[in-house]
């Protein structure tokens, strides 16, 4: 068959399926899943800029620093529409993976062909909000989540603790340098020494324990970056007892005394066996209604909310714009981190993400590690 007659079939889903496929030849793990999410936000968001468009396609299809030059490569092609040969062989291959005989993935099914009719393309189907709606009622195995450097992450969470727990609490405790006499030990150490202290106690007001309640989006859209959220949640309630954790996508489910657990990995096991909409649809307004509802004594004045989620949903956005100010109302501090933040060119895209921007204190992002690091410094 000609070039010709290829071409003239070729439109934009093959486009971009292809460019896919382009970038496995260097070595990136890219499958259904990762093609069906850009092409959801296609979908979505209709015709965007180039920088737009290359930092959400980057933050789907590169996991490693040294893809992006790769990336860069064939985004060049895909920008300008450049034909992609179905049989086309590339002059060289990445070395990312060599020695990797075998790359397993696991099953998926938020790729599916009923979404939308009218596709011709039923091996990877956009959804047309951007985000899907169906509810997940399988367990899923997470536990491959805990392959990851903790250090780095332990690190991060002392310093987010710490930043939170700037401020004294009411009550007192006995310090070298205080800025109060304690009269109780004072007293106390009077009647042991005759009457005559060999010093004089002090005490100083105790720092505050920080309330933060985390709540990390756990749907289909969340899967190739929930996993050091997930570390951070777990290395803070390692730091400090007023955590509570929750994960949702269509349900809410709290996950606070799973992530107590000894290891990492023992916590992500009991979790697995406990959260049945892993991997789901999105709807954040419903999930933030159930969380007030059901844990609402967890939100006081003293809180910390941290929101992680990126923004992809398919509810109404004035059910979250109208929830997330109700919160505002109640805790200390509202913060939402995002994956899709990573660079000074992105933008909020949707319209969730639109309509909450005035009822959210920071909006940091949760892209990787570096990024991660800046948080504590955000939030004071």
């Amino acid at each position: 068959m000609s070039d010709e007659s290829n071409i003239s079939g070729y439109d934009f889903e093959t486009h971009l399926t292809r460019f896919a496929r382009n970038l496995r030849t260097y070595g990136l793990m890219i499958g259904p899943t990762e093609i069906s999410d850009a092409m959801n936000i296609f979908a979505n968001q209709g015709f965007m800029d180039r920088a737009s468009a290359y930092w959400c396609l980057r933050s789907l299809f590169v996991n490693r620093f040294p893809e992006i030059n790769m990336f860069d490569q064939a985004f060049r092609r895909f920008w300008t529409f450049e034909y992609f040969d179905s049989r086309e062989v590339q002059e060289y291959k990445s070395d990312i993976f060599t020695g990797g005989k075998k790359f397993s993935r696991r099953r998926t099914e938020t790729v599916l062909p009923e979404h939308d009719p009218s596709s011709g393309n039923v091996l990877f189907q956009p959804n047309p909000v951007g985000a899907s709606s169906r509810k997940s009622e399988e367990h899923r195995d997470v536990t491959h989540l805990a392959e990851i450097n903790s250090e780095e992450v332990s690190t991060i969470a002392s310093n987010f603790v710490r930043s939170l727990a700037d401020k004294p609490g009411r009550r007192y405790q006995s310090t070298r340098h205080g800025t109060k006499i304690d009269l109780r030990r004072l007293l106390r150490e009077s009647f042991r020494a005759g009457g005559e202290p060999w010093s004089i106690p002090l005490k100083s007001r105790k720092p505050r324990l920080p309330n933060v309640v985390f709540m990390l989006d756990v749907s289909g859209s969340m899967d190739k970056h929930s996993r050091n959220l997930l570390h951070l949640a777990y290395e803070t309630c390692r730091k400090t007892s007023q955590v509570k954790v929750f994960v949702f996508s269509t349900d809410v489910s709290e996950v606070t005394r799973e992530m107590k657990s000894n290891t990492m990995a023992e916590a992500l096991t009991k979790i697995s066996g406990k959260v049945a909409h892993w991997s789901g649809g999105t709807r954040i307004g419903d999930c933030l209604t159930q969380l007030s509802t059901e844990f609402g004594f967890v939100l006081n004045r003293y809180t910390t909310f941290v929101l992680m989620s990126d923004g992809w949903d398919t509810g109404d956005p004035e059910d979250v714009s109208r929830k997330l100010s109700v919160i505002k109302r109640t805790v200390k501090k509202l913060v939402w981190l995002n994956p899709l933040i990573g660079s000074g060119d992105y933008e909020q895209a949707t319209r969730t993400l639109e309509a909450s921007v005035p009822f959210v204190d920071v909006f940091a992002s949760s892209r990787n590690i570096n990024e991660l690091k800046k948080l504590p410094t955000l939030i004071v």
